[in-house]
């Protein structure tokens, strides 16, 4: 069956041409919507990994949720970090996430997308299905014959079909991810992306983007000239936001290598792009330059970058919003960016507000860039936390119910609170002994 699905794949191609995506009329419907396929699935039941729908959701240490396959091939590479947050893991257990998958199946019982799986909050393994040397020879050739008519002189319709195929074809795994890029598919998408066509600019994008899930793909990608420039323009002057949100994506996926993340940081219409779209793009766009701007933010040579073009100032703006937000401030402060973060007016107060109201990530990131701005900017930072009202039972109600690093991250702001409440008092007192000081925390800070 799976040799049969392949071949027919390929003659559909070959005898019937590409398919014609659906028409859209742009008069009644949103850009944003290009009808052309299934409801997207919600961004938390994507894989932070593979951008894909998790079939079976397992948690790590870190408590963030991916896909087993993913997160298991990522820890098979010899990595022992979160790839969401960047954290070192205490250990490599994955634990089922039962409740997300009784969500996710449900959701693909209500909008009629087929997924393999059993009894929904059972966590069976699933059958490993052998590659069919007759459909991957299918698939390679489907995957070569698509490409050619892509570099083919013809009309901008049969470009338009080309491109969807291409896309679709992009999404069903990585084996045609591998043959769409060993047929130089990424060099033809690339001057795509500058087209007035919304829909075939969508496409584009979004083909480059299922290609670079793989890691070979990433390469090819960053080599296709005018690649860094082209996704630039898109992010910068889309014709929709879902295009400007799968250009940052491409960027957040491409970026997961090491060189190129320093390369991208290089430049500054990469950065000032993936800020732009942070500070003003709606809910589902930010999300991913957020994650794109944290993957940045890992290498400290970028850091600076990303201060001057206003990553602070657009992470602070969505920190109410985005979990994400939180991690990039932590991650900026980490890297030489915590003096410029104490300097924005509000920005300490708004952390302890997350502290005290976020997510639980969102909570564990606040406390840690809080730390960071006490240890780098010093006395500073630490009045600045002290002055802000009921810091001290946020403290200590994360020190109760956050996780074991938001626990160890309050306790680290805890003393560092007190040994400045101390030093103050000291200090006052030094001066006059005629007037003692009346504190400037509860017992329960001071208390040694």
């Amino acid at each position: 069956m799976i040799a049969l699905v392949g071949l027919l794949r390929y003659a559909k191609c070959v005898l019937f041409s590409a398919a014609t995506p659906r028409t859209v009329d742009y008069s009644k419907v949103d850009l944003d919507d290009d009808g052309t396929e299934p409801p997207s699935p919600p961004p938390d039941f994507r894989c932070p990994i593979s951008l894909e729908l998790m079939l079976d959701p397992v948690v790590a240490a870190s408590g963030q949720t991916y896909d087993r396959e993913s997160i298991t091939r990522w820890f098979g590479s010899g990595k022992s970090t979160c790839p969401k947050t960047g954290q070192v893991l205490a250990n490599l257990e994955l634990v089922p996430n039962k409740a997300l998958k009784n969500l996710i199946l449900r959701w693909c019982r209500q909008n009629g997308v087929a997924v393999d799986g059993g009894e929904p909050g059972k966590a069976e393994p699933a059958p490993v299905v052998a590659a069919n040397k007759a459909a991957l020879e299918a698939a390679r050739m489907t995957a070569s014959f698509l490409v050619k008519k892509l570099s083919a002189s013809f009309s901008p319709e049969a470009t338009k079909r080309v491109v969807h195929e291409i896309r679709q074809l992009a999404r069903s795994g990585s084996d045609n991810r591998a043959f769409i890029g060993e047929a130089g598919a990424a060099a033809l998408l690339v001057p795509l992306l500058h087209s007035e066509d919304a829909v075939l600019q969508l496409n584009a994008v979004t083909a480059l983007l299922n290609l670079s899930i793989l890691d070979a793909n990433k390469k090819r990608i960053m080599h296709a000239e005018g690649a860094v420039e082209a996704l630039c323009h898109v992010m910068g002057a889309g014709a929709t936001w879902r295009a400007k949100e799968n250009a940052a994506a491409t960027v957040l996926s491409v970026a997961a290598v090491h060189t190129y993340r320093r390369r991208l940081g290089r430049n500054p219409r990469v950065v000032e792009s993936v800020v732009q779209l942070a500070r003003t793009g709606p809910s589902s766009t930010k999300k991913d330059a957020l994650a794109a701007l944290l993957c940045l933010s890992g290498e400290r040579e970028n850091v600076g970058r990303l201060v001057e073009a206003g990553a602070a100032e657009a992470a602070l703006s969505a920190i109410s919003e985005e979990a994400a937000a939180a991690a990039v401030l932590a991650s900026l402060a980490k890297r030489g960016g915590a003096e410029a973060i104490v300097r924005i007016d509000g920005a300490v107060a708004r952390l302890v507000a997350e502290m005290r109201r976020g997510t639980e990530w969102s909570r564990e990131c606040a406390a840690a860039a809080l730390v960071l701005l006490c240890r780098r900017s010093g006395a500073a930072a630490v009045a600045q936390v002290m002055a802000v009202s009921g810091v001290e039972w946020a403290i200590w109600e994360l020190m109760g119910t956050g996780t074991e690093r938001a626990r160890r991250k309050a306790a680290s702001l805890g003393r560092a609170c007190r040994r400045w409440a101390q030093a103050a008092s000291a200090a006052s007192t030094e001066q006059s002994t005629e007037c003692p000081t009346s504190g400037v925390a509860p017992p329960a800070m001071v208390a040694s």
